[in-house]
């Protein structure tokens, strides 16, 4: 009797293991994530997160308050995986979350961005991995919270105190951020996972949305398909639609 249970001991060991394994092989492949070199990337940082309630990191420029100590709220439940954090020259921020290969679908999920952008979007990204998606999303090459940003958000297309036209941040925020978010995605969720994602997919809304439908346009052969909700079209029209009904409504 004695014998058996120690054959089922060495059995529960052996098991437990084996489910370790993968695991701290996932989080080695995580960590070496930060040594490859992409092209316009000047930095790249990697990190296993192993499960339960995550932290989203203040973008620059915020000021916590002690009603606001973080401009994100903690995000609970999330299971296990790799997040992965790039610059892509000048200042456009990519994450990346990878989950582990186990629950990986094959697929990959870019999410977009809300009003003038600047910060990552912290709950898609979540939803995405919690769905088995390999996800990225941007901050487009700017920061919601930088001083110069004006009440509206938009004041990052400007040089200032001249006020011309920054030209290198608007075509950030218009078209590359999102063209860079989908060839990094990928290249590094093949780095991870040893293989492409099977499908990709764009999700997102407002902004987000006409995000999808410029890299349709633009790159159609990065998405597979695409989610996009309320499209925020025509700028040059939208925008000043929005000023002259702030002018009548006040």
């Amino acid at each position: 009797m004695v014998s058996g249970m120690r054959v089922l001991s060495w059995s529960a060991v052996l098991l437990s293991a084996v489910a370790v394994a993968p695991t701290a092989s996932a989080a080695t492949k995580c960590e070496s994530l930060a040594s490859l070199e992409l092209l316009n990337v000047s930095s790249i940082t990697a990190k296993s997160f192993p499960g339960g309630t995550f932290q989203p990191p203040d973008p620059a420029g915020f000021v916590p308050t002690p009603t606001r100590p973080h401009a994100s709220a903690p995000i609970p439940n999330l299971p296990a995986f790799c997040e992965v954090s790039i610059v892509v020259e000048p200042q456009i921020n990519i994450e990346i979350w990878l989950p582990l290969p186990a629950s990986w679908t094959s697929r990959f999920q870019g999410v977009g961005g809300g009003g003038y952008a600047g910060t990552i979007s912290w709950t898609a990204l979540a939803g995405a991995v919690e769905g088995g998606y390999a996800t990225a999303s941007t901050d487009t090459g700017h920061s919601a919270f930088a001083p110069n940003n004006g009440l509206g958000g938009g004041g990052f297309a400007l040089n200032q105190p001249a006020d011309t036209l920054n030209t290198g941040l608007i075509r950030d925020f218009a078209e590359r951020s999102e063209l860079e978010l989908a060839r990094k995605g990928k290249a590094l969720t093949r780095a991870f996972y040893g293989t492409g994602p099977r499908f990709s997919y764009w999700t997102g809304c407002s902004t987000g949305g006409r995000q999808g439908w410029i890299m349709a346009q633009r790159h159609p052969e990065e998405y597979d398909g695409y989610l996009t909700g309320a499209p925020a079209f025509n700028w040059d029209r939208f925008i000043p639609a929005e000023l002259w009904g702030e002018v009548v409504t006040n």
